[in-house]
């Protein structure tokens, strides 16, 4: 609520139209707001470069931060945090709720205008805004520093390659498209020959001369629009298959940070997008070629006809043109809402799904029928409103096209009446004015069309324009060897020494990291377990020992090889992680186990299988390794889950076997057969658990608490020199 309520009531502060700038995530609104106001003054900067200078955060983005990231464009802030200055300059960035951003464009009266980057342009009342304003504003005034940077022609460059690509097979295309254009424009002139010289003049025709050379262009068309269809066909098959595998491809290659600011159902919303845009380049240019030949054949032949009526034909489309396109760009942004709210709508319907068990259990089925009921019904206000506006815009160029079609009507019927022209060229003209209409009328719905491909790649561009994770050329050589599965082996001898130095991480540079030069070792071959209370760090340290998280400084080793010179082919080799969360797809035991990679004998994966203490599931099956999984793994236990994961991992015989939380569902006498076999596993094994019997034979605990190392030692030394971490997190007396 805004401590300092406005009252311009007096007054007008005149409005300033911002561009559309919409943010991808809920985090994105400060980012996508300075994007606004940059555009606004001409620098057009995408929204992952925004969102990596404003330091967003899994919270959003503080107004510090925007003022630092509009400093590297040459920008100067001054933030107002007692309301609005009364001698404001506009456009300025507006605290909203204490958790958005949006840009205020004016006020005029009881109105107040605004551009959401979550919703677009809306007009508000000044007791909405008074309710949601949270009294902080921030005004940008360019220094001299200030460099604008033109808008990317993202539609043009991101099908470049392709369209270069398949050069021959789209001229094919766009040759035939002419061809049906061309012959499209030969009725007008039967139509004049046909008035003129059949019916007016009496000419007869016995051999229907005419009529033959009709039927034969016919003909001709039927067979060339097959031909464009065919060829339409394949390219839009090849750039569908080109545009998806690009962006699937990509998305692999993504670092996990970007997975931690995402919801799966938007993703696959975005997936979804590239079936839409399959068809966009090719069926865009060839219409666009064959409309704009059309338009000038028609136009031109229109000239030979009657000179005077194609002037005025020509100044009543324009007008049409004019006011059509006007009425598109005013309600154009609204597509991209629909969009942001069907995605969030797909990704609760989603989160529903997934979670049907939890619900159901909890009685929460009404809870999240409403949360999804309300959704939905945002989803439809904007929908409708939409369709409103292109309903709207639909009646507008109908009734302009009708009036300009009842004018050159009348102006032609007085032609023939005033001997200026015959019956033949004023029916001619008419069908020419159609024709020449209609194709500036394609040209328009292609234009904004353009607008619904620019919608979708600003939503595909999210992903591509992301930084990947990058991949080490260079190859560190690593021992051939791998753990023995069977035989215990001297410590000295076993690869899988860790050593983390001076390292410093954290979730985002505007807060203090959770790791402050963090220094830690684990010995090869050992048994280690890292505790601590949630929150402490435990699950971080173990993404950043595994490579999933990159830290800020410092330096993770191992065995004197730097983590960060290692692929990530070389990661997945040395170091093995059994996560707290089980991933099972619908498949056979043997798929959910190799994962799409390697295949491994039935041999090996049995072992496994015994070493995770999971093989009676197989054996007592008769389909073997072949038994159907379903999705997310519902016919298993969560004590099979947990020890498939494990067998899963054990597949790989890595250095380093990670275990977060793996045996939290397994019962003790299973979880203690378990810890036997994997004492037999020869490699450096680390635990992260919150229960005493899973850490009590580990050769070093590692006591973590808010980022810290607070004690190390075995059981025994830490219960002898009385820790009270230990004691805390075991009940353990001191």
């Amino acid at each position: 609520m805004n401590e300092h309520p406005v009252s311009y009531k007096k007054r007008r502060l005149k409005r300033v139209k911002t561009p559309i700038f919409m943010q991808m995530e809920t985090v994105d609104c400060g980012a996508a707001a300075l994007g606004i106001i940059l555009a606004y003054h001409g620098c057009h900067v995408p929204l992952a470069t925004l969102r990596s200078l404003c330091l967003v955060s899994r919270d959003g983005v503080s107004a510090a931060n925007l003022i630092k990231a509009a400093k590297h464009f040459g920008m100067d802030a001054t933030i107002y945090q007692n309301g609005l200055p009364q001698n404001m300059i506009l456009p300025r960035i507006a605290s909203w709720n204490r958790k958005h951003y949006v840009v205020l464009e004016g006020i005029s009266g009881n109105k107040v205008y605004i551009n959401d980057p979550k919703q677009g342009p809306q007009i508000i009342d000044l007791e909405t805004f008074n309710r949601n304003f949270s009294g902080l504003s921030i005004h940008f005034k360019a220094d001299a520093t200030f460099k604008k940077i033109p808008k990317p022609k993202r539609y043009v460059t991101d099908f470049l390659p392709l369209i270069r690509e398949q050069c021959g097979p789209l001229l094919i295309m766009c040759f035939a498209m002419i061809i049906v254009a061309l012959i499209n424009l030969t009725p007008p002139i039967f139509t004049k020959i046909f008035i003129d010289q059949y019916i007016l003049k009496n000419h007869a025709d016995p051999e229907f001369r005419l009529l033959g050379v009709m039927i034969t262009m016919f003909g001709v068309q039927i067979g060339i629009i097959y031909l464009q269809r065919w060829m339409f066909r394949f390219l839009e098959t090849r750039f569908a298959t080109w545009l998806s595998a690009s962006l699937v491809k990509h998305l692999m290659q993504l670092p996990l940070r970007f997975f931690t600011h995402r919801r799966p159902g938007d993703l696959l919303h975005r997936l979804q997008v590239s079936d839409r845009l399959s068809a966009a380049p090719w069926g865009s240019i060839c219409l666009m070629v064959a409309a704009l030949l059309q338009g000038i054949v028609s136009f031109a032949l229109m000239l030979v006809y009657s000179l005077w009526l194609s002037v005025i034909a020509a100044f009543i489309v324009t007008v049409y043109f004019i006011g059509t396109r006007y009425c598109q760009r005013r309600w154009g942004h609204m597509a991209n809402v629909v969009k942001a709210n069907i995605a969030r709508l797909t990704t609760l319907t989603t989160q529903g799904v997934s979670l049907i068990s939890q619900l159901k259990a909890e009685c929460s089925e009404q809870r999240y029928f409403a949360m999804w009921e309300a959704q939905l019904k945002e989803y439809l206000r904007v929908y409708r409103q939409s369709s409103l506006m292109n309903s709207i815009v639909q009646i507008i160029s109908q009734l302009m096209f009708s009036i300009g079609y009842i004018v050159m009507m009348a102006l032609g019927t007085y032609g023939v009446y005033k001997n200026l022209m015959t019956v033949g060229e004023m029916m001619a003209c008419q069908v020419l004015f159609l024709s020449f209409n209609d194709a500036l009328m394609q040209c328009l719905r292609l234009s904004n069309q353009s607008n619904q491909i620019e919608a979708d790649l600003q939503s595909m561009t999210d992903i591509m324009d992301y930084p990947a994770e990058v991949v080490q050329h260079k190859t560190v050589p690593i021992e051939a060897s791998q753990p023995d599965l069977n035989h215990q082996q001297d410590n000295k001898s076993i690869p899988g020494k860790i050593q983390i130095i001076d390292l410093t991480f954290g979730y985002s540079r505007e807060f203090k990291p959770l790791f402050d030069h963090f220094n830690m070792t684990i010995e090869a071959g050992s048994k280690t377990a890292i505790v601590g209370h949630s929150g402490s760090g435990k699950s971080t340290l173990i993404h950043l020992i595994s490579g999933l998280y990159q830290p800020w400084s410092g330096t993770i080793m191992i065995d004197d090889m730097p983590l960060s010179e290692l692929s990530s082919a070389q990661r997945a080799h040395l170091i093995g992680v059994v996560s707290q969360e089980q991933f099972f797809y619908q498949g056979s035991i043997r798929d959910n186990l190799c994962l799409w990679g390697k295949s491994y004998s039935e041999s090996e994966i049995m072992f496994a299988l015994r070493m995770a203490e999971v093989d009676e599931l197989v054996l007592q099956t008769p389909q073997g390794l072949d038994y159907l999984l379903l999705e997310g793994g519902k016919n298993l236990s969560g004590g099979q889950k947990q020890r498939l994961e494990i067998a899963r991992t054990l597949l790989t015989r890595p250095r380093i076997l990670i275990l977060d939380e793996a045996t939290s569902l397994l019962d003790p006498l299973i979880e203690m057969q378990i810890k036997h076999n994997l004492n037999q596993y020869t490699a450096t094994r680390i635990s992260v658990a919150h229960r005493f019997n899973t850490i009590q034979d580990a050769d070093e605990i590692f006591i973590l608490n808010h980022g810290k190392l607070v004690d190390v030692g075995s059981k025994a030394q830490l219960i002898s020199k009385k820790s009270a971490y230990f004691a805390e997190l075991f009940s353990v007396p001191t």
